[in-house]
């Protein structure tokens, strides 16, 4: 028996799919705004850092993010930075119609926006899905709520130990 390695490639560009005039209308706001803030200030420079600033921050529309997922994790590459997360570091998962937020905890937690990947669908959500589900197993709902009644009889204990 030789083991198979299952992989799933996808290339996204935020851009392409919403239309040209969105797209244009972007463009042109960054313009915009960079040649205001240099005519304001009246120093160009500040434009153009205006510019490199919201372009900056909207790199992510404007270029390609590729995802790969296989059996050892997941990569992430962008213009600026490749970076890959083994799937031993995922705890669960939610899906939404945009995407999937791969997360580091069993239960949910504010902190899973910052220190979770979040991975985008294109026209191939099952399959994204399906191949996720081999590699992440669903949270345990019973042990969470096992570890609140828990942490609320130590709470109350505490309080009690408090109070004498």
């Amino acid at each position: 028996d030789t083991a198979t390695t299952e992989i799933y490639t996808l290339s996204l560009h935020d851009a392409l799919p919403i239309s040209k005039r969105k797209t244009a209308i972007a463009g042109f706001s960054i313009l915009l705004a960079g040649v205001l803030t240099g005519y304001l200030m009246e120093a160009p420079g500040f434009g153009l850092i205006a510019m490199l600033i919201m372009f900056g921050s909207l790199t992510k529309f404007f270029l390609p993010t590729r995802y790969k997922m296989d059996d050892s994790g997941v990569t992430v590459k962008t213009t600026t930075q490749t970076f890959t997360r083994k799937w031993s570091v995922f705890r669960s998962f939610y899906v939404d119609r945009n995407g999937v937020l791969l997360s580091p905890f069993m239960i949910p937690s504010r902190l899973e926006n910052f220190r979770g990947l979040y991975i985008t669908f294109d026209d191939n959500r099952d399959a994204v899905v399906e191949f996720i589900e081999k590699h992440i197993t669903a949270p345990d709902i019973s042990v969470a709520t096992d570890l609140d009644s828990s942490e609320k009889s130590d709470n109350k204990n505490n309080e009690e130990n408090n109070a004498a």
